[in-house]
């Protein structure tokens, strides 16, 4: 059996897509298109080489759709953690980078198009989409990992900006595209996420972690409550940590814009 699938927005939600379409139809045969993102024209098509799956063009689908049917993809697929078996371990393997990755501390800040989106929101008295991290999520628990093993800290940030700007000058400040993050977080030992599909993918799909630091919540579609994160145990519980306020929105504009 064929089906059409097309993968939408940023690499980690079309790893999360692809993972859970391999793992429940692991008999049919996949005919994909990998569309452009936020991350420019990265394609996952190119950084995972041994995915099982048929890439396709725009125009091949425009042909294909008219006889074969298409998979369409919930958003509970985001957050569906079944499919991230050794098999797509092995699938989804990326080369090491070079990097300390015994001693390294490898933190994820996630701000970019989704704190412009948590910020209109909130202008407009609307509840915000995304859960974005205060400062001191990071640094607080970047020193407690610290505490624990000295290391080089290494941070990767789709807003640089706000993130040198926020943070503490004496890290290193990485940058890198959507599969070297990829890559790096997949196989740290040592780790603190954002609450991001894409760092959070290449955990899942990565080796076993000594160190990990994540949040233990989201906000979840339709309505963005907050609620206990699907994808690890033992997070961070504290909700204090969460940009929830157009003020707090509002001081980071002013500290680092």
């Amino acid at each position: 059996m064929d089906y059409v699938l097309v993968l939408k927005n940023g690499i980690g939600n079309k790893v999360f897509a692809l993972v859970y379409f391999l793992h429940t139809y692991p008999h049919v045969r996949l005919h994909v298109v990998d569309s452009t993102s936020h991350h420019n024209d990265e394609k996952v098509k190119t950084f995972f080489k041994h995915i099982p799956v048929h890439w396709i063009s725009w125009k091949d689908y425009d042909s294909m759709k008219q006889h074969t049917p298409e998979l369409k993809v919930p958003y509970s697929v985001y957050y569906d953690t079944s499919g991230f078996t050794s098999k797509m371990k092995k699938i989804f393997q990326t080369p090491k980078l070079s990097y300390d990755f015994q001693k390294g501390i490898f933190v994820h800040v996630r701000y970019g198009d989704k704190f412009e989106m948590n910020y209109f929101a909130l202008k407009n008295r609307q509840t915000p989409k995304y859960i974005l991290l205060k400062p001191s999520y990071y640094e607080t628990h970047i020193q407690m990992l610290l505490d624990k093993k000295e290391g080089p800290v290494y941070i990767f940030s789709d807003d640089p900006t706000i993130a040198r700007c926020l943070l503490k000058p004496d890290y290193v400040f990485v940058h890198a595209s959507g599969y070297e993050t990829f890559s790096c977080f997949q196989h740290a030992k040592r780790v603190i996420l954002s609450e991001s599909t894409l760092s959070t993918a290449a955990v899942l799909l990565g080796k076993d972690k000594k160190d990990l630091i994540v949040p233990d919540f989201l906000r979840m579609p339709p309505d963005f409550r907050i609620v206990p994160s699907p994808y690890f145990t033992n997070g961070v519980r504290d909700t204090s940590y969460i940009l929830s306020t157009k003020s707090e929105y509002d001081e980071i504009l002013k500290q680092c814009k």
